[in-house]
């Protein structure tokens, strides 16, 4: 089934907020947010990893917060509802979404346009985002803010100080253990 919605419905927070997507791994992992690109519920995030038995999944990566930097400014292609406030609202850049095989999402912020794809990797736990750059004024530079739990998909975290800070890089890739019993992302 193929799904598009335009810029008039992604702008309307409200309608784009209630409208979900969802990709799966094929083992009981899933990928899942609103059209808005905030996560609306707790069983939505970028990763949530299938375990051993058919029930158990651990939400890994919520989701990533974008930010284009150029000559222009910085624009936070990221949403987050904190229940008064909406911020960053990234929604109001939204160009276009389509489901088609993979969810792609194109964002439209200070003479850059960017299409980011969404797929999970069939019989594994892994997520893949590809970010292409379909036009570009100037030079521009992007950040990612990974927003990571590492929880029980069923459950809410709460600030703690459990959670480890170090990671590290490795050929090009973020490795991390937010926890000593959790898996390490």
């Amino acid at each position: 089934m193929q799904l598009e919605k335009d810029s008039n419905f992604l702008h309307d927070y409200y309608l784009s907020s209630r409208s979900e997507w969802l990709e799966t791994n094929g083992r009981g992992g899933y990928s899942s947010a609103t059209l808005a690109g905030a996560n609306e519920r707790r069983y939505h995030g970028l990763l949530i990893a299938a375990g051993t038995g058919p029930t158990e999944r651990k939400l890994l990566l919520s989701k990533f917060d974008e930010t284009i930097i150029c000559s222009k400014g910085r624009f936070e292609l990221g949403t987050n509802n904190y229940g008064d406030t909406l911020h960053p609202q990234g929604f109001s850049y939204m160009k276009h979404f389509r489901k088609v095989l993979f969810p792609e999402f194109l964002f439209e912020a200070g003479g850059v346009i960017i299409r980011k794809t969404i797929a999970m990797i069939q019989g594994e736990n892994t997520l893949v985002l590809i970010y292409d750059v379909v036009q570009a004024d100037d030079p521009f530079q992007m950040e990612w803010l990974p927003l990571l739990a590492v929880r029980d998909h069923h459950q809410l975290t709460h600030a703690n100080d459990a959670v480890k800070e170090e990671g590290q890089f490795n050929n090009a890739t973020y490795h991390t253990k937010l926890y000593e019993s959790s898996p390490e992302v």
